[in-house]
């Protein structure tokens, strides 16, 4: 997969800020954000871990400095407020809960 290939699509509603669908697989999402300097976004909470990595930029998570190679782990049930100083990107990868049942067949 090379992200290269697909098209940034604006996000509804925000200003600045772009996301690229890489894929889901197995309940996985998988996908990039581009946030514009000085664009600030809300991530929402999710009954999933979120995980982020930041591939370029710098900005601030929740008030603490973000820059390239900077990783981001969201428990389930928060959201963090991001903005950027640059433009940043990251890629994030948001990994479902699973109930003990959907694990035993996964095996």
């Amino acid at each position: 997969m090379k992200p290269v290939n697909f098209a940034w699509t604006p996000l509804e509603g925000v200003t600045g800020v772009y996301q690229k669908d890489l894929g889901a697989f197995s309940g996985t999402i998988v996908g990039m954000i581009k946030m514009e300097a000085g664009g600030r976004l809300q991530l929402g909470e999710k009954n999933a871990i979120q995980l982020f990595f930041v591939l370029k930029g710098e900005g601030q998570a929740n008030g603490e400095n973000i820059e390239t190679e900077s990783a981001l782990r969201l428990r389930p049930g928060t959201g963090v407020l991001s903005s950027s100083a640059s433009s940043v990107e990251p890629i994030y990868f948001v990994l479902p809960m699973r109930s003990p049942a959907q694990n035993d067949h996964a095996a």
